[in-house]
């Protein structure tokens, strides 16, 4: 007798239960197993851990992007701040710099001679027609190309020789850029003067902050510059061991408007005409009129016309030759040497 095939059982089928199905066809309930649960939770738990981490990493870039907008802002607030200084130092040297005249005064005059100057050391007018090479001089220069360069837009600074080594070593170094002219001038009264067209401040003692200051307000700016966008370099670094002018050319108005400058030969001729020397003609030897109007002897006017009776000493000598004691002693004795 034939024996049946042997059905399957449960126990030995090795199928998970999640993939068995009734002979129905109907899905058999999940069922997990231990296994699974494990598989499960390691999988929940690596997905928390970069969950955190990714959140961790988040807060770390919102703290690094929050340092960075503070540190712009405290760059931006610093930057402000020191703007605002350095434009409340450039308004405090303009206070304390003296105008004489504008940009437009004295411009292009050019000669080859002598100059005397309203301002020493200088401040525009007649000038040169070379210019002074901006840089740092250990010996004077001639004024008549120092006001040149300023007519460029430079800031001449002139220094007493007198100041120390350390106050040179720095005048030095501020004149290492463009449009700066550093030279020494004698018996200004203070350490440092700091001039460019028609300006000029003069410090007592050095003072760093201040010539910088200065050299931000004024260098090559065109409101100050007669010649805005001409160089400081090309022309003479000539120096001389003479002295420049000391002692301001004065108009004989106080009150008249500044010349800036002035040809020595103008204003030697300009004196002379204003104050003129004494001469001869002007200042005549006393006559023997005067001399016998002081003995009270009649004096000898035989040979004067009536008409020269009121004339001056020199219309008196011109008529009157016997007048003169050294034309005619013998005429009047009490004038004579001899009679005294």
């Amino acid at each position: 007798m034939a024996k049946k095939p042997q059905q399957p059982s449960d126990r030995n089928n090795k199928q998970p239960a999640a993939a068995r199905k009734s002979t129905t066809g109907s899905p058999q309930p999940t069922v997990t197993t231990r296994r699974d649960r494990r598989r499960t939770g390691t999988a929940g738990a690596n997905r928390k851990a970069e969950r955190l981490k990714q959140q961790q990493k988040q807060k770390q870039q919102w703290l690094y992007t929050r340092i960075g907008i503070g540190v712009v802002i405290v760059a931006l607030v610093a930057w402000a701040a020191w703007g605002g200084f350095k434009a409340y130092q450039g308004y405090q040297v303009k206070g304390e710099t003296t105008e004489f005249f504008g940009k437009d005064a004295f411009a292009a005059q050019h000669d080859t001679g002598e100059i005397l100057y309203e301002q020493v050391p200088p401040t525009g007018g007649w000038h040169n027609a070379v210019w002074q090479n901006c840089g740092f001089y250990d010996k004077y220069i001639n004024n008549v190309n120092g006001v040149h360069s300023l007519e460029h837009g430079t800031v001449w600074i002139t220094y007493d020789p007198g100041v120390s080594d350390e106050v040179k070593s720095k005048l030095r170094n501020i004149s290492d850029q463009p449009y700066v002219l550093v030279s020494p001038y004698p018996d200004m009264g203070n350490d440092i003067t700091l001039s460019i067209w028609g300006h000029q401040l003069r410090l007592d003692t050095f003072d760093e902050s201040k010539v910088e200051a200065f050299i931000r307000a004024y260098k090559n700016k065109q409101e100050y510059t007669p010649e805005f966008g001409a160089v400081c370099y090309g022309g003479t670094s000539a120096t001389t061991d003479e002295a420049p002018q000391t002692v301001p050319y004065q108009q004989q108005d106080p009150d008249a408007e500044p010349i800036g400058g002035i040809r020595a030969a103008d204003a030697t001729a300009t004196a002379q005409a204003l104050n003129p020397e004494p001469t001869t003609e002007a200042t005549p030897p006393a006559t023997d009129a005067a001399a016998a109007a002081a003995d009270g002897t009649p004096a000898n006017t035989a040979g004067t016309p009536a008409s020269a009776a009121g004339a001056s000493p020199e219309v008196v000598i011109a008529a009157s030759p016997a007048a003169s004691p050294a034309a005619s002693p013998e005429a009047s004795p009490a004038a004579s040497p001899a009679g005294d």
